[in-house]
């Protein structure tokens, strides 16, 4: 089960490590921070197999945009820019709309923005998301 630890009124840190198999990394932490009208993520891994894929996801119905090293959601006339640091990412929209397999439910209008990248020789991989409306 992964535990939460908050670090004052606007930090907290969840140590994801005990819900991955054994053997598949060393150690799992997330922080999360608000930052103002900013939030962000800080993804912390280590003890991965070197060259490994780690994959990073978040699930939306907004429209995705990718430019770069970020990605502009637009829904209902808003705006929400997630720009992504740390170990380099590639980005890609997936479309999960539609069912995969016979026992999936449909999602209408859902979609995912995805980040992959590989984990070091050293077996470690970090990533920032920092989410903001401008």
């Amino acid at each position: 089960m992964a535990t939460l630890r908050m670090n004052g009124d606007d930090e907290a840190q969840l140590d994801l490590s005990p819900i991955f198999l054994p053997g598949q990394l060393k150690q799992a932490t997330r922080t999360a921070r608000i930052e103002g009208q900013r939030i962000s993520l800080s993804d912390a891994i280590t003890g991965a197999r070197p060259g490994s894929e780690i994959r990073w996801a978040m699930t939306t119905e907004a429209a995705i945009t990718l430019n770069g090293n970020e990605a502009i959601l637009k829904q209902a006339g808003k705006t929400l820019h997630v720009r992504f640091a740390g170990t380099p990412v590639t980005l890609e929209v997936v479309d999960i709309s539609k069912p995969r397999a016979d026992f999936d439910l449909p999602n209408p209008n859902a979609r995912q923005l995805v980040a992959h990248a590989l984990a070091g020789a050293d077996g470690s991989w970090n990533l920032s998301v920092r989410f903001s409306r401008e």
